[in-house]
Parts: C-alpha cells; structure tokens; sequence
C-alpha cells in the first residue's frame, strides 16, 4: 500500500516560536516582587535590630541622671524615723532607680525589730514609697531581762532606756526558751497573747479603779496570778471564767475597803469548786512582811511593784516567789532568776 503523502508538512514548522520578552517588562515584574516582599524585610530587619536597640537602651537608662533616686517617702511609720527605716532599706538619694528591687528592700525593711511588715513602690523616674506598718509595745516580759512584746505575743526587742514602759503590764514566769526557741515560739507566743488579753480585760473592768494592775505571773499548773501595783496584793485567777472571777474579785475588793482591812493573797482559782473564794487577810498597821522590812512589798519577779517603773528594772533579775501553801514552792517558781 503507497503511504499517505504528510499534508501538513515538516514536524518544524508546526512547532510556535518562543515569545520574545522586553527589558522594561522584567523589571516591572521584579519591582512588583520587591513591593510585595518589603514589609517582610522591614520586620526582619527590626527584629534583627531588636537586640541591639534594647541592650543601648538599657545601658543609656542606667546611665542617665533623669533615671536616679531623687526622693524618697516612708508611710505609716510613728516611732521609727525614715533615716532609721532607710538604713535597714540599704537605699538612698542618687541610687539607680532601676536597679532597685523592691521585695529586697521590704524583706530589709522588715528586720527592724519595730516594723511588722513593710512594702515598697517605684514609681519612675525617680520616686521610692515606702509603706511600713510598726509594732506597738503592748507588755513587758521578764526573761532575765525585759523584753518588750506586741499584742499578737512576739517579742521583738529588749527593753532599753529609750523605751517608754510606763502603763504596760508586766509578765512573769514564762520559760525563755520554750519562748525564743523556734519549735516551740508558737506556744509560747500564745501564753503572751493570753496573758496580754487577760490584762485588756482586767483593765476594762470596774475592779481596776480600785486595784492597778502591775504583774502577771504565769504557772504552768496553776495558771494565771495578777499582782496588784499599789500594795502587791496576789490575785490567783487560774484560767477560765475570767469575767466571773473579775465580778468576785471586785466585790472582794469594795468589801475589804468598807472594813479597812487589805488582803494578802485572795484566791479564785479552785477548779474543783469555782465559786469558791479564799482570802488571807492582812490588816493595815501589821506592816508588810519583808525580809529586810522594806515598806513596799515586792512583786513575783523580785521587784518592787510601783506605778512608774524606770530603766533599773532591766537591771534585775527575776526572783519568783515562793507559794505561801505548806511553805514549797509551786511549780514553775523558783527563787533564783531565769536564764
């Protein structure tokens, strides 16, 4: 069979020629290839620059004067002065401002002995706040020494001359270490605060006109004794029915003024039978018994117990008492004075 003659030609001429492209039209594309992918290159280069910008920036704020400490204020303080405050703070005029941490300087703060808690504001570029809440002296504990407690029962410092203690409860008989030592604190603690509570409520009460308090003594068996300041005169409340006791103590009290006569020991501390009352009498001229016939006689902590006590009180130490039942000591009084 003669094959079929190709009637569209040669393979070649059927193929299209490559479109040729002008100079303009590819620069146009790649212009429209920039534009679209500037922002892009924008953000990368700032974030590139980034780094750099902020460690120039850190360095020109520590640097400047505009961002130095230039004044300082301390809030709620009352009897600590801002000079003490700030140099337990570590901080002062012309200090970088931002170099200041302010948890630091309040944990520094707060190791005062009269500041209970502390905290501080920066305000930029150049301001420091202080806010400081003190802690008020609400007792004084004998501990060999004086020691000063607020009314929670922390004993935060020792009595010095500058302290004014005129007006605060005495209490006695507590045991130093089970009060300083960190496992037991707490508790002891709690003993201060109970016997600051009872001195409240005694100091609200009718009796307190007739009788000052001067001195709380504390017995681990036998529970609470208050000592009168005027004449020294031993209540032994023993713990519970505190406002009961109180009631009795002050009928006790008018009563024994009517008739002229004072009292030694008055007892309201019988936990078997708690309406029963004991009193020891001592009538006026019979004279106090001392043991060197002194005319004013002594509290359980050895001293002498008066209305204003003065800075020869931290002198001494405390002495306590012995019981007047069998002639022994009770427990937890001994004669000679704590550790």
């Amino acid at each position: 069979m003669t094959p079929r003659p190709n009637s569209s030609g040669p393979r070649w001429n059927n193929r299209v020629k490559p479109r040729t492209r002008s100079r303009g039209a590819d620069l146009a594309e790649w212009g429209d290839i920039a534009r679209r992918a500037r922002p892009f290159v924008l953000v990368a280069l700032f974030l590139m620059a980034m780094p750099i910008i902020g460690v120039q920036g850190w360095r020109y704020f520590r640097s400047s004067d505009h961002f130095t400490l230039k004044n300082v204020e301390v809030q709620g303080n009352v009897r600590v002065v801002p000079k003490e405050i700030l140099a337990f703070a570590g901080v002062g005029v012309g200090q970088r401002i931002l170099e200041l941490d302010e948890g630091h300087i309040a944990r520094e703060i707060e190791r005062h002995p009269r500041i209970r808690s502390a905290r501080v504001r920066v305000d930029l570029p150049d301001r420091l706040t202080v806010f400081v809440e003190e802690r008020g002296a609400s007792a004084v504990v004998v501990l060999g020494r004086l020691y000063l407690a607020d009314e929670r029962g922390v004993v935060f410092k020792r009595v010095e001359d500058t302290d004014e203690i005129s007006g605060l409860p005495f209490i006695t008989g507590l045991n130093r270490d089970e009060l300083l030592g960190e496992e037991t604190q707490g508790s002891g603690q709690a003993l201060v605060s109970e016997g600051i509570q009872l001195a409240t409520a005694y100091s609200a009460h009718a009796v307190s006109r007739e009788k000052e308090l001067g001195e709380l003594h504390h017995d681990p068996l036998f529970g609470w004794t208050i000592v009168t300041g005027d004449d020294a005169m031993e209540v032994r409340l023993g713990s519970g029915s505190l406002d009961e006791k109180l009631d009795r103590l002050h009928h006790i009290v008018r009563d024994l003024a009517a008739r002229g006569a004072r009292a030694d020991v008055v007892r309201l501390d019988a936990a078997r039978d708690p309406g029963r009352v004991a009193v020891r009498m001592q009538y006026v001229g019979e004279g106090d018994r001392t043991s060197k016939g002194d005319s004013k006689r002594k509290g359980r902590s050895g001293k002498k117990v008066r209305k204003s006590r003065g800075s020869a009180l931290e002198k001494a130490a405390p002495n306590q008492r012995k019981s007047e039942t069998k002639g022994t000591p009770r427990s937890g009084e001994a004669s000679g004075g704590m550790r």
